[in-house]
């Protein structure tokens, strides 16, 4: 049991009406292992983690999560089961203090174990603990992402999917939030990260997935894609 993926992809095909947007991808992620996907815009890229979490309604294939399929699943079963997506655009309560946020991702946990959830989603975010009355509308881009990211942590995952957690935001700040994935990766969280900045994504995971026109066009170590400098050619045919 110890060894088998927590998510198994094979032949996955998705679907917006008759347009197949990814097509025949076959992955398998491990414990504690960090993939990243990356590639040029139009690719599938969060078609696919969309795909994982149930919110695309036409998906063929199988979809494994820690042994299980995944067919006919509700999203919010899958949250449950600690399988967490943080969207691209993050998607918070913008009317909503921080801490209130934070607490929504805990909609699945116990009370008395929520608050100190809470607290330990303010530690890795010490810049929320000094805003967590504000109303999250107020937060810069970076705070916002920082806050789906600590919401996403209250729900336990076992399998963190991160959609473009570095789009629109200054080169500080996105540091910041690769720690706060390296800390994640520590502590053994199995993580699927799409990023359109490919360095970082390297830079960032054990092993690199490069998709093109909705299919798998490469998968191998990311030390060896960086090694090799085979980025550019891989993500943009140069």
């Amino acid at each position: 049991m110890g060894h088998e993926p927590v998510l198994s992809l094979q032949k996955v095909c998705a679907y917006y009406g008759n347009l197949c947007a990814v097509r025949d991808v076959s992955l398998e992620i491990n414990p504690g292992e960090t993939v990243c996907i990356i590639g040029p815009n139009g690719a599938g890229k969060t078609t696919l983690l969309k795909s994982v979490s149930r919110v695309i309604p036409k998906v063929e294939g199988a979809i494994r999560y820690r042994g299980a399929s995944t067919a006919g699943v509700a999203p919010q079963a899958l949250v449950a089961h600690g399988l967490i997506h943080v969207p691209e655009g993050r998607q918070i309560f913008p009317s909503m203090t921080v801490e209130e946020n934070i607490e929504i991702g805990a909609f699945a946990v116990p009370g008395g174990v929520r608050k100190d959830k809470t607290d330990a989603a303010m530690d890795m975010f010490p810049k929320l603990r000094e805003r967590r009355r504000q109303l999250a509308g107020t937060l810069s881009g970076g705070e916002q992402q920082m806050l789906a990211m600590a919401r996403a942590l209250m729900g336990q995952p076992h399998l963190l999917m991160l959609d473009e957690p570095s789009m629109g935001l200054a080169p500080k700040v996105v540091s910041e939030i690769y720690r706060q994935v390296d800390l994640l990766r520590g502590r053994g969280v199995t993580i699927l990260l799409v990023e359109q900045n490919a360095r970082i994504a390297l830079r960032n995971s054990d092993r690199t997935v490069v998709m093109a026109s909705g299919e798998i066009r490469h998968q191998g170590k990311s030390a060896d894609l960086l090694a090799g400098g085979l980025i550019a050619s891989l993500v943009f045919g140069k």
